[in-house]
């Protein structure tokens, strides 16, 4: 039979009561606070975002400090809240707090960047009277510098969508860079599609080895 159990249960606490270890790893550049400040407002605290809370020590001595959740803490006393959703663990030793304070922020997966930019395509737009209905920086935390869509999608009257922009990175040999950058300029226009195809068949057949 597996070992895997449910740990732990959603309480609400004082957010005076606890507060941050003085381990973690995990920063938050401020526009992500930002963010997540915007969303406590527009969106609420969400349950399943409660905090984690390293209740007692195995010799059961109080310890009430965050292993995850810190900056959403910190976010949600700057708005004036001063009760949320926590799980406290009890008996729980200080290697397995500090385990875990990683191990939580590490298993957050990644973006598959070509579904994401499909789908802030959606939601990053702009509608028929002009306003921009979401913002990428203060609704989503991105980056203001590097959203995930290069600018706002027009919508017009017939609902059609502009195709999503994405971003390609990729290393060449340092003697390749200037002609490969050269094959992609002669190529000029958006890059999608069968003209990206072209630039890179172009590319491969001036190689060394090129067809």
């Amino acid at each position: 039979m597996s070992d895997a159990r449910l740990v732990g249960q959603v309480e609400t606490i004082r957010l005076d009561s606890v507060r941050p270890n003085g381990w973690n790893p995990n920063v938050v550049p401020p526009h992500v606070m930002a963010s997540i400040r915007h969303g406590f407002i527009a969106d609420g605290w969400i349950v399943s975002q409660a905090l984690l809370v390293w209740a007692t020590d195995e010799a059961g001595v109080a310890r009430n400090l965050i292993i995850d959740g810190e900056h959403r803490w910190r976010c949600a006393v700057d708005v004036g809240l001063t009760e949320g959703p926590a799980v406290l663990l009890r008996g729980v030793s200080e290697r397995d707090a500090k385990a875990l304070t990683i191990k939580l922020n590490q298993k957050r997966g990644a973006w598959d960047e070509a579904a994401l930019a499909a789908l802030m395509a959606e939601l990053v737009a702009v509608g028929d009277d002009g306003a921009v209905v979401a913002d990428a920086s203060l609704d989503f935390g991105f980056a203001p510098s590097a959203p995930p869509v290069a600018e706002p999608t027009p919508r017009g009257s017939a609902g059609r969508v502009a195709p999503p922009r994405c971003t390609l990175t990729f290393f060449v040999p340092e003697r390749d860079a200037l002609r490969l950058r050269a094959v992609f300029e002669d190529a000029s226009g958006e890059l999608s599609g069968s003209r990206l195809v072209a630039a890179v068949d172009a590319w491969e057949a001036a190689s060394p080895g090129g067809a």
